[in-house]
């Protein structure tokens, strides 16, 4: 449903060394038979370092906890390994910058081996990875950092020795994956999570559902549905408010993913409910005026067979983690039949053609500020299906989707992409030397266009001059 071009990064396993041999960049460790305590619980500020401890994960693969339309994502490459992935909210208190390994340097002990890290840095709002190894950390300055090394896969109850030198002397804590699952900081429905002048935002709802459609739709409106008939969806509905002096980015607030049996891992994307509810709009192209609120929803694929199954879905907002069980009580929902028959009658039309093709499609129609009555008339006996991207699309699949909504022949047609400095794909298309079309792909999959007239990248559907 969400389009996603994931870059995938080879990430070699950093091997097992000793005691003896481990080398901590621009630390001497001092007295390292004094062992300290590395706290999960609260945040710490030791000597020139400050952390709190944000996450603790095992996984074959690591995106960041927002990814956007273009993401950075880690995976192993021993199918027999997965990642240890410990995310600390680290801050520089000195007066110099720092690499991450010379505040805070950590390894890992399971058994009697030993594994080094290697780090990631969490940027553009936490929709992108950067390289830890070599950028710095400036003074008073908060980073997000990922300490990951690959390990060869562990049960829930192995112990797990976490040894972090900071300050010149060595930290040390034990667990277990099944432990720190249990000891994560969970919430309930309707309780609020406050971060003042910047937003509060309350989880009101959780379930599943075969059909996302806004509570009070129209003739025409918007809705989401799984991919195939194997999979649903599990919806997370939370209101949000703003507490910025200005507007806030509706896809910037808020991401989650969902882990099954500690293992199988899920992500999704935002859309905002109209203030009418009678459709979404997308999040990445949403603002929320300052103290104003709106209903986000976000909704994330899963399969069917999963639904019995226990998990705990991970909320992120303002760089924290919040956790909800999936469980027992997280319940299902039909899908919502209009009391309007005419409107019910065209949705089950809609609905069936959904079926058949198995992908995500949403039909829209222009606001009456873009289009005239003419053209509303002329349009009136049409049924337009505009179908939408999906995570890990091939540059393949991106082509098809411009091809089926905007019908293009690439045989013909040349094409090409690049990303842009906000971290959007970007699709140029032309035939010789005129340009048809730019197009880019939002963050629910929404395939946008460049409206030459406006400047603007609006739904592709819309645009009257594409040429650029």
């Amino acid at each position: 449903m969400k389009m996603k071009i994931w870059l995938m990064v080879s990430v070699l396993l950093l091997g097992a060394c000793t005691a003896e041999e481990r080398e901590v960049k621009g630390v001497e460790i001092q007295n390292e038979e004094e062992s300290l305590i590395f706290n999960f619980g609260k945040a710490q500020e030791i000597g020139e370092v400050g952390y709190e401890v944000l996450n603790f994960s095992s996984t074959e693969s690591i995106s960041p906890p927002n990814p956007g339309s273009a993401t950075s994502v880690l995976s192993v490459e021993n199918p027999e390994s997965q990642f240890l992935d410990l995310s600390l909210n680290l801050k520089n208190l000195g007066t110099t910058e720092k690499l991450a390994s010379e505040l805070l340097d950590i390894t890992y002990t399971i058994g009697e081996k030993e594994y080094s890290t290697f780090k990631r840095y969490e940027s553009n709002n936490a929709s992108m990875f950067e390289d830890g190894e070599f950028n710095t950390i400036q003074p008073l300055t908060n980073t997000v950092v990922h300490y990951i090394a690959e390990v060869p896969t562990l049960k829930v109850t192995e112990e797990i020795k976490i040894d972090a030198v900071l300050n010149g002397k060595a930290h040390t804590t034990k667990l277990t994956l099944e432990e720190m699952d249990t000891n994560r900081n969970y919430i309930t429905t309707g309780q609020a999570l406050e971060v003042p002048q910047y937003a509060d935002l309350t989880l009101e709802n959780v379930y599943y559902t075969d059909n996302v459609s806004p509570p009070n739709p129209g003739s025409v409106f918007t809705y989401y549905e799984p991919e195939t008939q194997t999979n649903t969806l599990l919806v997370l509905e939370m209101r949000v408010k703003n507490l910025k002096s200005s507007g806030l980015q509706a896809d910037s607030i808020a991401a989650a993913k969902v882990v099954y049996d500690q293992y199988y891992e899920f992500d999704g994307f935002p859309a905002v409910l109209k203030s009418d509810a009678s459709g979404f709009d997308p999040a990445n192209i949403t603002s929320i005026p300052s103290l104003n609120e709106n209903v986000l929803f976000y909704i994330i694929e899963v399969p069917k067979e999963l639904k019995e199954t226990k998990g705990v879905l991970a909320i992120w907002f303002n760089n924290g983690y919040y956790h909800f069980p999936i469980d027992s009580e997280v319940t299902s929902q039909q899908v919502p039949v209009s009391e309007d028959p005419e409107v019910g009658a065209e949705n089950d039309d809609i609905s069936d053609s959904f079926n058949q093709e198995n992908s995500n499609k949403e039909e829209e129609s222009k606001s009456n500020s873009d289009v005239t009555e003419a053209e509303t008339n002329d349009q009136s006996g049409t049924d337009i299906e505009i179908k939408k991207g999906h995570t890990q699309m091939t540059t393949q699949e991106t082509l098809d989707l411009i091809s089926h909504n905007e019908g293009i022949d690439f045989s013909t047609y040349s094409h090409n992409m690049y990303f842009d400095a906000n971290g959007y794909l970007v699709i140029e298309v032309g035939l010789g030397e005129m340009a048809v079309g730019t197009y880019k792909i939002d963050g629910d999959g929404t395939l946008l266009q460049l409206d030459v007239e406006s400047g603007l990248y609006i739904p592709a559907e819309q645009v009257q001059d594409g040429g650029s």
